[in-house]
């Protein structure tokens, strides 16, 4: 149990690290574009 304990403030770390990549690659395309492209593709498979 206490070694969980310790492990927790650890994954807040990582997903922090993820979505600068992220958004390093796609500089260009912010969050909000992205959904509304998500939504766009999905009206076209209907």
């Amino acid at each position: 149990m206490p070694p969980r304990h310790v492990q927790v403030p650890a994954p807040p770390g990582q997903p922090a690290a993820q979505p600068a990549p992220a958004l390093r690659r796609r500089p260009r395309q912010p969050r909000a574009q992205a959904t509304s492209d998500a939504l766009q593709q999905a009206f076209v498979q209907l």
